[in-house]
């Protein structure tokens, strides 16, 4: 490889032979941040997404898992515009720092962006265990909007915002929930009853 990046003009041998040297070894770290570094100066961003597929596929190192995880969220997000790829990235990365709220803001902040309601909605209903009893209250008072907002399911926006109404600090927004779903059309009537009540 330093052979051919000396000697040679083309570029395409070099990363010929890195991704020969990484089919032997995945775990060359030298060879992958070399290949890496090649594929981002030529803006070749789906084999570079592939090739951290790869070499993820291939560490068995939590940290290494980590750090790659995050790497390829940030090429997938702000280099290549891949928004289903740094999904998956920055979902597998929750995953293995759970409770790391900025992995978790972001992967927030990128499924509303792209419309992913419903996964936003899992992934916050998958956080109430671990927040105190008033932030748990304000995000199920979140999830019961996008609920029906986004997702026009007033059904489900009136289940997650039970008991909300007694606790000060959501009463008002849910209050304001509930005249929503009690005018929805896609309200029935059952729906409409217990938002009445």
């Amino acid at each position: 490889a330093a052979f051919f990046s000396e000697w040679s003009e083309d570029g395409a041998v070099v990363v010929g032979v890195l991704l020969r040297a990484l089919e032997i070894d995945p775990n060359a770290a030298w060879a992958f941040r070399r290949l890496t570094m090649l594929l981002t100066i030529e803006r070749r961003w789906d084999e570079l997404l592939e090739q951290y597929d790869r070499v993820l596929a291939a560490t068995e190192d939590p940290a290494r898992k980590i750090e790659l995880y995050t790497e390829a969220a940030q090429v997938a997000k702000d280099l290549a515009g891949r928004a289903d790829r740094a999904i998956s990235y920055l979902d597998a990365l929750a995953k293995l720092r759970p409770g790391d709220m900025q992995i978790v803001a972001s992967l927030e902040r990128l499924l509303e962006r792209e419309g992913r309601f419903r996964e936003l909605v899992a992934l916050q209903r998958s956080r109430l265990g671990d927040l105190d009893a008033g932030e748990a209250r304000a995000l199920r008072a979140q999830i019961a909007a996008c609920l029906l907002d986004k997702l026009d399911s007033p059904g489900e926006a009136l289940e997650v915002s039970e008991g909300l109404l007694e606790d000060a600090a959501t009463a008002p927004a849910i209050l304001q929930l509930l005249e929503r779903a009690f005018a929805a059309k896609s309200s029935p009537a059952e729906v409409r009853g217990r938002a009445l009540a």
